[in-house]
């Protein structure tokens, strides 16, 4: 066996691959070239020997490694575009996932639409977080010009919105104001946050007269029993409230224009500004008439307030004091809201004076006929012992066959010594009189009438109101001989 160095080994396992790589047809061989010789080609390298060729072991490795290297070199290539392609691609579905999920997608657009009153893109943005429904353009329009009317209130949202922003993008969350940036609960792709922008409608309570009918904005509200009105579920911003009732004097009316963005913690009160006519009673139990009307009936007070009243009502107010011979008027007042009036009654002294006076002149006048025509039936305001006491009287005339031929010329009253009592619900007076008469007596067949003398009497008459008569009752005199 032949035995070759490491170096021959190598080039001898090399040629056979380079011999058979060679197209021989091809090759240009020296004239004195032997091509069936085998020692025309390198031991070492297996190429063709020509002078000056020169072939080491050295020359062999280094052009082993340019081959590797030259066939390694497309494999690192389609890797390194290989890698380059999908970084990008990460990258790119980074960038995307980012800006799918960060709040700015919904805030942006509100805060542009927002500053351009762009109402149409706010209706289309912006969800009413009880209705879960976007809002309408008119309701939309209207919130926009209330912010813009609060340039507070509208920079105080756009620093609100940019903490949601900065809070949601740090996994946290801050209080919103008026709007908020809700995360909701369905992903995109299961894996990618989605958001809405949503307003909290408000509530508020309004206090007014439990008589009274309120509106917000134009639109009636029901009220509760004690007055109290809820008004919910409204988006905020700017309220016109007003009141109004009525009652037998007019209508009243009073409004108050509020502002809110949050749910206030107190109540709105709408008050009415009440005006009365004050009427300073001079006697409790009287009736009060208002434009000829019954008003209050047996007023107890003092003072009692006529109202409440509307500013240019004018009222004709009077009062009617009863007794039981009779009632006594006052003079008629006109007032309006916030006057103070007094009623002025007649003496009521001289007015019980009169209805006293008027009874015994009525029953003087009665017996004056009685006895002139001998007939008790023409006896008015009388009644026992006086009735009785007349009754004979008559009957004795009658016996006498003797009439009166007289007339009563006046009667004086002493209005000092008129006096008046009550007993267990029952009134009683006593008056003096001096009746002048022109008297005369006659027999009643007599052809010829006698001659009148003038003649004064003097009694005290003791007298009893009868509520079935409506009248005093003359039911005893006494007679004296002056006064």
């Amino acid at each position: 066996m032949e035995i070759f160095s490491s170096e021959e080994h190598v080039c001898a396992e090399v040629r056979p691959l380079h011999i058979a790589e060679i197209d021989q047809s091809e090759q240009e061989l020296p004239e004195t070239a032997n091509p069936l010789s085998i020692s025309s080609y390198c031991k070492i390298c297996g190429q063709q020997d020509f002078p000056g060729h020169n072939c080491t072991l050295v020359n062999i490795q280094q052009e082993s490694k340019r081959t590797k290297t030259r066939r390694k070199k497309p494999l690192f290539v389609s890797l390194g575009l290989l890698l380059l392609i999908l970084s990008a691609c990460i990258a790119g579905a980074w960038f995307y996932i980012e800006k799918e999920s960060n709040p700015t997608r919904v805030s942006e657009p509100f805060l542009n639409a927002l500053k351009e009153n762009d109402a149409k893109t706010l209706s289309k943005i912006t969800v009413n977080s009880v209705t879960h429904t976007a809002l309408t353009e008119s309701e939309a329009r209207t919130l926009s010009e209330h912010l813009k009317s609060s340039p507070d209130i509208l920079n105080k949202v756009y620093r609100n919105i940019e903490k949601q922003e900065k809070a949601l993008l740090k996994g946290s969350r801050t209080a919103p104001f008026i709007f908020e940036i809700k995360r909701l609960k369905e992903k995109k792709w299961k894996f990618i946050d989605q958001y809405e922008m949503v307003i909290h409608p408000v509530a508020f309570f309004v206090t007014a007269d439990k008589e009274a009918k309120l509106f917000v904005n134009g639109n009636e509200v029901a009220a509760g029993e004690d007055g109290k009105m809820e008004v919910k579920n409204v988006l905020p911003g700017i309220f016109v409230l007003r009141a109004e009732k009525s009652n037998s004097f007019g209508s009243f009316e009073t409004d108050q224009t509020i502002t809110v963005w949050s749910s206030p913690a107190d109540n709105f009160s709408l008050a009415f500004t009440d005006k009365y006519v004050t009427v300073s009673v001079p006697q409790v139990g009287m009736d009060l008439y208002v434009n000829e009307e019954l008003y209050a009936e047996q007023v107890q007070e003092k003072e009692i307030k006529i109202g409440p009243l509307p500013e240019e009502t004018e009222l004709t107010i009077q009062g009617e004091i009863h007794y039981p011979w009779g009632s006594i008027l006052s003079e008629e007042a006109t007032a309006r809201a916030d006057d103070r009036v007094t009623l002025e009654f007649p003496d009521q002294e001289n007015a019980v004076h009169n209805e006293i006076f008027e009874s015994i002149f009525e029953f003087n006048q009665s017996y004056v006929n009685a006895i002139t025509y001998l007939d008790s039936s023409y006896l008015q305001n009388v009644e026992d012992p006086k009735r009785s006491e007349t009754i004979k009287t008559i009957e004795d005339l009658m016996r006498r066959n003797t009439v009166y031929r007289g007339r009563i010329l006046n009667m004086v009253f002493d209005a000092s010594a008129v006096t008046t009592t009550e007993e267990n619900g029952q009134f009683f007076a006593e008056a003096s009189v001096q009746e002048n008469y022109s008297s005369a007596w006659m027999k009643a067949d007599a052809a010829e009438e006698p001659e009148s003398v003038k003649k004064s009497y003097y009694f005290i008459y003791k007298m009893r109101y009868s509520e079935e008569a409506q009248n005093w009752i003359v039911y005893q005199t006494i007679e004296k001989n002056s006064f």
